[in-house]
């Protein structure tokens, strides 16, 4: 008998079909402290996202830090922490993932610049895959 090599993805039973595309700008004014925050929904049941792409831009004279996390509630938190990257003054922050990143049901995507000067205006464009798992669970 003569066993075939299969893709993993068969093997174990996971396979991610794309359904949609999607991409959405969201921005937030930073507070006192120079934070400013950008939630995205929660993505929706039986759905994920993978995100190919991410452009943040937030004038101010200092550099900034931009944190990408994916959470469940919006909690900031260094354990949901998926990308993170300088942001100089005057500079875009362009992420691509090659590997995107995963946001599963009832998760959300949340980007978040700190060091800022208060009333700066963060601005975000993400663009996902909508994907759906088209075998086994998720």
């Amino acid at each position: 008998m003569t066993f075939l090599p299969r893709a993993a993805a068969q093997r174990f039973g996971l396979t991610l079909q794309a359904v949609d595309y999607g991409g959405e700008a969201q921005q937030d004014t930073a507070g006192a402290t120079g934070t400013a925050t950008v939630e995205y929904e929660a993505v929706e049941a039986g759905q994920w996202w993978r995100v190919e792409r991410i452009v943040a831009r937030m004038p101010s004279a200092p550099t900034k830090l931009v944190g990408v996390y994916v959470t469940s509630g919006g909690t900031i938190s260094d354990i949901y922490l998926r990308d993170s990257t300088p942001l100089p003054s005057g500079y875009d922050a362009i992420a691509e993932y090659p590997n995107p990143i995963t946001v599963r049901s009832g998760e959300q995507l949340v980007v978040q610049a700190t060091g800022g000067n208060p009333g700066d205006v963060l601005t975000v464009h993400a663009q996902w895959a909508v994907v759906v798992p088209a075998s086994g669970t998720g």
